[in-house]
């Protein structure tokens, strides 16, 4: 796994959070993209370049296609 970046959508569930811990500890680069990526803080402490917590909170479709623009 290692050398590898992934992205885990939703990001807000116990599981989600043990499979970025794992995926970090093997040496990949994660990103997360949830409504709440606060329950991520503590691996952000621990692994500060290689997890990128995004908050998402698009509401409308303008809103979805823009912040999708954005993150390619």
């Amino acid at each position: 796994m290692t050398n590898e970046t992934w992205c885990i959508a939703g990001g807000e569930n116990g599981a989600d959070r043990r499979l970025a811990d794992a995926l970090l500890r093997g040496g990949s680069t994660v990103a997360i993209v949830g409504r709440d990526v606060a329950p991520f803080a503590l691996l952000v402490d621990d692994y500060a370049d290689a997890i990128m917590p995004v908050e998402l909170t698009a509401t409308t479709p303008r809103r979805s296609r823009s912040c999708a623009r954005a993150s390619s």
